[in-house]
């Protein structure tokens, strides 16, 4: 078996993003028409790193209830938690798609979701068989402020 002195997996996704600050902008008046518009230096862009890849947060206290989950939850959370959309508090689950992905029975898949929902990681969501409420205390894909102040 082999051991490692550094972590031997490289970092992907990660480039280089350039984009111009707030204090290259200069606020002028046009002496004509008393206009207010701003000048944007374009000379003092900045490059910075930016982490591309598609995540999503699962939150450390979530732990507690993803222990008792049947082995069927388990594959459906992680199925839900690597497909959340970005800013969205709801996930797509398409049945035929997942008993494809793992293999699995009808049953054994319904049976995860119900394991889900009575964990209260997940909701049904009214009108739609596959559209989900996510529990955005457990895992969520972007910025929960968005939640709070939409």
């Amino acid at each position: 078996m082999e051991s490692y002195l550094k972590n031997p997996f490289a970092v992907e996704g990660i480039a280089m993003k350039q984009y111009i600050t707030k204090e290259d902008e200069q606020l002028t008046v046009d002496p004509e028409t008393g206009q207010y518009y701003t000048i944007k230096k374009v000379s003092q862009n900045k490059e910075v790193q930016h982490d591309g890849m598609v995540y999503t947060k699962v939150f450390q206290s979530a732990l507690l209830s993803f222990k008792n989950l049947s082995p069927s939850g388990l594959k459906v959370l992680l199925y839900a938690i690597c497909n959340a959309r970005s800013c969205h508090d709801v996930v797509f689950l398409n049945p035929p798609d997942i008993m494809l992905f793992y293999d699995m029975s009808k049953g054994t898949y319904y049976n995860g979701v119900e394991d889900l929902i009575n964990s209260k990681i997940l909701a049904r969501k009214l009108g739609s068989s596959i559209e989900f409420w996510v529990n955005p205390n457990v895992f969520y894909n972007g910025n929960r402020l968005k939640l709070v102040t939409s």
